[in-house]
């Protein structure tokens, strides 16, 4: 870890380590706490990726100006993926695998819960 910076945790999934941040605040997550976490990870390892879990999503411009420039190696996830997985809708497995793939294949790091359910089936 780097003085000074904050990482809210680390997960290791499919041999990958994960850097996690989690936002809990009132509004949805702006571009530049978006930004600030693409360089921490981006930092790191060629073989670090992250998640990024903003429980009320994300700003328009946030879903859109987080994949000009740099693209992110990191999944953008919200308060409904959560509950999807803390409800048993879906398996956090499953939810990690689907949205990886989307951002590999289309370059989406986020993906609205009920399209990954309609792309990939619950």
């Amino acid at each position: 870890m780097v003085v000074g910076e904050q990482i809210d945790g680390s997960i290791v999934f499919d041999g990958n380590s994960y850097l996690v941040e989690t936002k809990w605040e009132e509004g949805q997550v702006g571009l530049a706490p978006l930004m600030t976490f693409r360089e921490k990870v981006s930092g790191k390892s060629s073989m670090t990726y992250g998640i990024f879990l903003s429980m009320n999503g994300y700003t328009d411009g946030a879903r859109d100006g987080i994949t000009r420039g740099k693209q992110p190696h990191f999944l953008m996830i919200d308060g409904r993926h959560l509950y999807a997985v803390l409800n048993s809708e879906i398996d956090l497995v499953k939810l990690l695998h689907d949205l990886r793939r989307e951002l590999a294949d289309r370059g989406r790091p986020y993906v609205p819960l009920p399209d990954v359910m309609d792309i990939y089936g619950a």
